[in-house]
């Protein structure tokens, strides 16, 4: 018989996290709060990974084309004037 250990987060219950959960409890009427704080991390977990995927996707680029061209100012269309602005 294997034993499977859980491991738990330990969460004071401030003010400030009663607010956050009684506006969550709103929005996720069916999730009690250890599913919300999952949901909670996953978002955070995500968003760090877009964040991660974009400056990675910055450091391509500018080893690409060079950095000093992507942050040079004078280099966008928009910044000069010179480019046509279309509305949709």
């Amino acid at each position: 018989m294997t034993k499977t250990s859980v491991t738990a987060i330990r969460l004071t219950r401030t003010r400030e996290v009663e607010k956050v959960l009684k506006v969550a409890r709103k929005r996720y009427p069916a999730l009690n709060d250890p599913e919300i704080f999952k949901l909670a991390l996953s978002r955070l977990v995500r968003e760090a990974d877009r964040d991660e995927s974009m400056a990675e996707l910055q450091a391509t680029a500018s080893q690409a084309v060079g950095f000093d061209y992507l942050s040079d100012p004078e280099e966008d269309i928009y910044h000069l004037g010179i480019g046509k602005k279309v509305n949709i």
